[in-house]
């Protein structure tokens, strides 16, 4: 993990504090025509909010023309609610997602879109008002209905995206996108919706520093795929498995060898890389073919089950020039018992009076316990942790980050909750 100021060290799947097995990456591709485009009305007969606009059937800048554009949502589960048949009068059951985060940035044309306002209209049970609504369950299927709303940025004004277009009691399988003031609107024709599981990827198991060389240097780079109570990493179809910008494939495997060795019959890599009992999966990613460049901070493995469920991972990488040393573990931190249960004390020293943040990041990046943030003394310290998260709920059992903010120095380290 990458131990500069200001990194938060943790392999990343989504800015939540749920687990990472509960994350979903729902990819989602409309298409369209030059018949797709529409003009409804311009600038001036919109009032004083308006901006004046030919009457070119643009949108954003796009003019007719065949054309499709993919974006990527990123969906917490653990937030679903279910709306059964009929509920508010819709004709279909629904799954709800307060959960979802944009992944990257969409751009079509001049305009964009982030995060920053995703909504809906649809209100479940107790009011609640979720940000994306499916009528399948993300966690099992793709969805061939979908309810979203962006808005996004364009020329001053919002610039809205809808997913899904809704009346009362009927959703079109289709999406579009608004001049918001301008009054020019582009229909896609249709839209596919893919749900791809997100799965605990661990870059160069066993150590706190994902340093990875970025100079196309020989070698290679273990990464593994976590076993968690909801996904055996041993359902992954090896040759599915692309890694980092370059896709690299699986370099090489392991020799057959004895159930709970290096290897198995299938001649995969199997370890208890986090200690919690069951079998990870270890693939192998040649240097030169990964396409990581220097001052990349985060890498992505793609792939899919022997079951055809496709699957997706990210982790925070350093990389650097091979010939160039990796920061340097000190001794003053230390975890324990490690493995511990039910608490574990993690003990420090200042060098002088600091600020001192401790927090405890599950392998998805996620905050899950907040241990110390405030002023210490000259001297040494410790806290103690006792196995829970931030609602002081018993965290389940398995690999934890430790990550240590000591005035501008930052230190990470691993700590197995066993149950």
């Amino acid at each position: 993990m990458r131990t500069g100021p200001g990194f938060v060290l943790a392999c990343m799947l989504a800015a939540s504090t749920t687990l990472a097995q509960d994350m979903v990456y729902l990819e989602v591709t409309g298409f369209w025509t030059p018949a797709s485009f529409h003009v409804e009305s311009t600038g001036p007969t919109m009032g004083g909010r308006g901006s004046p606009e030919e009457n070119d059937d643009k949108v954003f800048g796009i003019a007719p023309s065949t054309g499709c554009a993919t974006f990527t949502l990123q969906v917490d589960t653990s937030t679903v609610q279910y709306i059964p048949r009929g509920y508010l009068g819709t004709t279909h059951p629904w799954y709800g997602y307060d959960g979802v985060r944009l992944v990257g940035t969409l751009r079509i044309g001049t305009a964009w879109w982030t995060t920053d306002r995703i909504n809906t209209g649809l209100i479940g049970p107790g009011n609640a008002r979720a940000t994306l609504w499916t009528n399948v369950d993300l966690r099992t299927g793709d969805p061939s209905l979908l309810s979203i709303r962006m808005m996004g940025h364009w020329n001053r004004y919002i610039g809205d995206l809808f997913v899904g277009i809704r009346t009362n009691t009927t959703i079109y399988r289709s999406f579009m996108l608004a001049e918001y003031y301008g009054g020019e609107n582009l229909f896609s024709e249709s839209y596919a919706a893919v749900s791809i599981l997100g799965v605990d990827v661990d870059v160069k198991p066993g150590s706190d520093d994902n340093t990875v060389g970025c100079d196309n240097g020989h070698g290679v780079t273990p990464v593994a795929i976590l076993t968690t109570p909801q996904f055996n990493a041993l359902d992954v179809d090896i040759a599915t498995v692309r890694f980092g910008p370059g896709q690299a494939v699986e370099a090489h495997r392991a020799a057959p060898t004895h159930p709970g060795g290096p290897g198995d019959q299938r001649g995969r890599h199997v370890q208890d890389v986090d200690g919690d009992g069951d079998l990870d999966l270890v693939l192998h990613f040649a240097r030169e073919a990964d396409g990581i460049a220097c001052g990349d901070t985060e890498a992505t493995l793609v792939g899919a089950t022997t079951s055809g469920r496709r699957i997706r991972g990210s982790c925070a990488i350093n990389a650097i020039p091979h010939d160039k040393p990796g920061p340097i573990q000190r001794d003053d931190v230390a975890i324990s018992p490690n493995p511990f249960n039910p608490a574990t004390n993690i003990s420090f020293a200042c060098e002088v009076p600091q600020r001192v943040r401790v927090g405890i990041y599950d392998l998805g990046g996620r905050l899950i316990a907040l241990l110390a943030d405030g002023n210490y003394g000259a001297g040494p310290h410790s806290v103690e942790w006792r196995g829970q998260d931030l609602s002081g709920r018993a965290a389940p059992s398995g690999l934890y980050l430790v990550r240590l903010e000591l005035g501008d120095r930052v230190e990470v380290r691993r700590a197995s909750l066993m149950k």
